[in-house]
């Protein structure tokens, strides 16, 4: 992983000069996933996409979202989100 890292720095740092600087600044941030997979490996791997809680729980609900194509009214939908959010939070 650091050999890939250092190669996409080599190979852009002189025409990306903000992308490179991003993954310079932000490249242990980046790879915490695999750090927590390793120390928690009985976790799911679907709790583990993101170390965001709030990325995970809006992507269920766009994920839930997207499969019913649509709520037949407003209290439907607050109700799914209602228990995306009840069920992150147990």
């Amino acid at each position: 992983m650091l050999q890939r890292y250092l190669q996409v720095v080599r190979t852009y740092r002189d025409t990306q000069l903000e992308a490179v600087a991003t993954l310079r600044r932000d490249f242990h941030a980046t790879v915490t996933y695999y750090a927590l997979e390793a120390a928690f490996p009985h976790w799911e791997r679907k709790h583990l996409r993101t170390t965001s809680r709030l990325e995970r729980i809006n992507g269920t609900i766009r994920r839930r979202t997207k499969v019913a194509n649509a709520y037949h009214s407003e209290a439907g939908l607050k109700a799914m989100n209602s228990q995306e959010i009840r069920y992150f939070h147990r």
